[in-house]
């Protein structure tokens, strides 16, 4: 229904105004990686003949999710660790994709019921695409900005039990002093 640049641009200020009023900024960095391939790659099944809005939707949820578990791995350096959820959240990714999927196309459907037509398309041209990427750019590099002046830190994963890590467990009811 919305041209591609104006698509680009919804999913930038989504991911700006989200990231900044609810998830914090270092957050926005997954959500641009998860929205950038999954509106490239809905964009790109779109263009194909017969595909039904309900697979696009579908694989734009599994693209979603694949976006933020590679930018966590390469955040992260825990390519392996990362994969461990990767399996439950492309059920999850074509679960949503499918019920947006189905919603998307009740609009769709109602709307062409109802006579209604897009507008004229006003971000046509170079203009609309540069403020996309522009503040796609600004949102990544101010995520980027706040992750890296966070000082490192080392997080150790073991397999061995909890008794013999000296680690002490305490009842969630009672003070721990």
């Amino acid at each position: 229904m919305l041209d591609v640049p104006t698509s680009y641009i919804l999913m930038a200020l989504k991911v700006l105004l989200s990231g900044l009023m609810f998830g914090g900024v270092s957050t926005m960095i997954y959500a641009f990686a998860g929205g950038l391939l999954s509106l490239t790659g809905m964009v790109l099944l779109k263009e194909i003949p017969g595909i039904h809005p309900v697979a696009v939707s579908m694989a734009g949820g599994l693209l979603h999710n694949a976006g933020q578990v590679l930018m966590a791995m390469l955040i992260l350096h825990t390519p392996r660790q990362m994969l461990g959820y990767l399996g439950i959240l492309m059920l999850v990714g074509l679960a949503c994709g499918a019920l947006t999927g189905i919603a998307a196309s009740a609009v769709m459907r109602h709307l062409r019921a109802v006579g209604w037509h897009a507008p004229k398309s006003a971000s046509s041209g170079l203009v609309p695409v540069a403020l996309a990427v522009l503040l796609i750019a600004i949102g990544l590099f101010t995520a980027w900005r706040n992750v890296s002046s966070v000082s490192g830190a080392t997080v150790t994963i073991s397999t061995e039990p909890l008794e013999s890590q000296n680690i002490t467990i305490t009842d969630g009811n009672k003070p721990p002093f």
